[in-house]
């Protein structure tokens, strides 16, 4: 009897772990400085950063399933971790941008202005260019409310089914149909 969990078991469990990992990462960033959370190198840092333990926990999701899973379980395991993951640090940045810091939008959306501004002046903009942009920067809701959780989680979860897609084709590996080591 095969004793091994289910893809679903295993992809709730990996996208915890990532949950985890993501607000790890936030909670770090939060006490170490708040206002790198609108650097463009902290959402670097949390793709690569991401983008590994991705790779890994798939990897560890096949070889849960025995080494093998075709391109519909694949996806499947892969997108129920990234929604997994999804639900939870959407649930922390809830309760930290609601509860833990009000304010935290308000400085992350100063944050975001201030590197705008120095980047596109860095980039040698004419001012009527930057001014153009900036409204642009200035109209942004950086708030979290309700809709905005939903609009955000929405999203999200389209572009991990795309990911999902893309990593399924990428891990799949079809059992072979003779097994030859068995003979």
């Amino acid at each position: 009897m095969d004793n091994k969990p289910s893809i679903f078991q295993s992809a709730i469990r990996f996208g915890t772990y990532l949950g985890l990992v993501t607000i790890l990462l936030t909670l770090l960033i939060y006490f170490v400085n708040p206002t790198l959370f609108g650097s463009m190198w902290y959402g670097l840092l949390s793709l690569i950063i991401s983008l590994v333990l991705v790779i890994f926990f798939t990897k560890s999701m096949r070889a849960e399933q025995g080494g093998y899973w075709n391109f519909k379980e694949a996806f499947t395991g892969v997108f129920v971790m990234f929604a997994a993951s999804a639900i939870l640090g959407t649930f922390f940045n809830f309760i930290l941008y609601t509860f833990i810091d009000p304010d935290l939008p308000n400085i992350i959306k100063e944050s975001v202005i201030s590197n705008t501004q120095s980047m596109l002046e860095n980039l040698g903009m004419a001012q009527e260019q930057i001014d153009e942009a900036m409204a642009d920067v200035y109209e942004q809701d950086f708030g979290f409310n309700v809709s905005t959780i939903f609009k955000n989680l929405t999203i999200y979860l389209a572009f991990s089914a795309v990911f999902a897609l893309i990593f399924a084709a990428i891990f799949k590996k079809e059992k072979p149909m003779f097994d030859t080591d068995n003979q």
